[in-house]
C-alpha cells in the first residue's frame, strides 16, 4: 500500500510542478526576460514530469505478478469489495476471498494486482499418461 501512496503524491507533486508559474525573480531587476520564463517553465515542467513518470512507476510496481513456467497462480481478493456469503467458498466477482480465476505462467500486468489481491502460487499437478485425474468441486 505504501508505494500507491508514494506514487499519487508524487504525481500530484508532479503536476503541481509541470503548471506552476515562476516568480518574478529579484536577480532580474524585477524584469522577466524571455530566456528567464523559457527556462523557468521548462525547468519547473522538467522537474515535474520527472516527478509524475516516477509516480507512475511506484504505481506500475503494485501491478503486476510473474509466474514460473512451473507454476500457477491463484487470486485471493483481501480489498475494496464485499464479504464473501456464508456457506460460499469461490468468490464471485467484486467479493472478497478466492477467486475463481487462476493465473496461468508467465507475466501478468493489472492495475494495483498486488494491493487488492494476494497472488498464492502453486506447483502445476500433472497426471501422468494412462493414469486419470479426478477434480470433485467444493462450491458452485
Amino acid at each position: 500500500m505504501f508505494p500507491v501512496l508514494i506514487g499519487f503524491v508524487f504525481i500530484l507533486v508532479g503536476l503541481q510542478a509541470m503548471f506552476r508559474r515562476r516568480a518574478v525573480t529579484a536577480s532580474t531587476g524585477g524584469q522577466m526576460t524571455m530566456a528567464n520564463m523559457v527556462s523557468g517553465l521548462l525547468g519547473n515542467f522538467v522537474f515535474g514530469l520527472v516527478l509524475v513518470l516516477l509516480g507512475l512507476l511506484f504505481l506500475a510496481s503494485t501491478s503486476f505478478v510473474l509466474i514460473s513456467a512451473d507454476r500457477v497462480g491463484h487470486l485471493k481478493r483481501v480489498y475494496m469489495a464485499s464479504d464473501l456469503p456464508p456457506g460460499r467458498i469461490i468468490a464471485l466477482p467484486g467479493q472478497k476471498g478466492p477467486q475463481a480465476e487462476v493465473l496461468g505462467p508467465g507475466f501478468h500486468f493489472r492495475p494495483l494486482l498486488n494491493v487488492l489481491f494476494d497472488v498464492e502460487q502453486y506447483d502445476i499437478v500433472q497426471v501422468p499418461e494412462g493414469f486419470y485425474g479426478q477434480v470433485t468441486t467444493q462450491d458452485g
